[in-house]
């Protein structure tokens, strides 16, 4: 997590209208005046692109945001670490890897308030949450926190804590396996009360 008062934001993502790259270029637009080292990073590629780049140029906001393509992941994870805040604004989302992976490099989100992505992030604690589609909601957010690196630093490091307690690797898969044999067990049960079912 980026330390320092820049204003460097990353939003990961296929560039498609269910992701709601146009409320960060929307909330982009209404922030430059007054935060004069703004910059959002968009990493994916996708159909939306060239509708994007034509919102930004009509905004005035091409400077500010950067389309930086399809990155491999190790990159994608190192920029999401560098960056002061990690961007989320999807329309519909059942889950979220980056919100995650956000978590894990201890990057504070602002993340739409919808599907997967509350289930990860928690408003006030490691994240804030604003409504989806909404560019004014979105900027103020993004104001607050430029503005407060302590709030940033709490945050960033409840992020990390929340990752390193629910979604670390070593946490996961023992709870995926006890689901599983859980499951196992149950299928098992179910079968073997159909077959004497049928023999009776």
């Amino acid at each position: 997590m980026d330390s320092s008062n820049n204003c460097r934001l990353v939003c990961v993502g296929r560039l498609a209208d269910s992701k709601g790259q146009e409320t960060v270029i929307r909330a982009a637009a209404i922030l430059k005046a007054e935060i004069s080292d703004l910059r959002i990073d968009f990493l994916g590629a996708g159909h939306s692109e060239s509708h994007y780049r034509l919102l930004t140029k009509q905004l005035a906001v091409e400077d500010t945001c950067l389309f930086l393509g399809g990155l491999g992941h190790s990159e994608v994870m190192q920029r999401i670490t560098q960056a002061t805040i990690s961007l989320i604004p999807s329309n519909a989302e059942s889950s979220s890897y980056v919100a995650i992976e956000s978590l894990s490099c201890g990057t504070p989100v602002i993340a739409s308030k919808t599907g997967g992505i509350i289930e990860v992030v928690r408003d006030g604690i490691d994240g804030i949450l604003v409504p989806k589609q909404d560019p004014e909601a979105l900027a103020s957010k993004i104001r607050m926190l430029h503005s407060d690196p302590q709030l940033r630093k709490r945050l960033g490091n409840n992020a990390r804590q929340r990752f390193l307690d629910h979604f670390e690797q070593s946490i996961v898969i023992p709870q995926q396996a006890d689901w599983l044999e859980e499951e196992l067990s149950r299928n098992r049960t179910l079968a073997s009360t159909r077959i004497l079912t049928a023999r009776y």
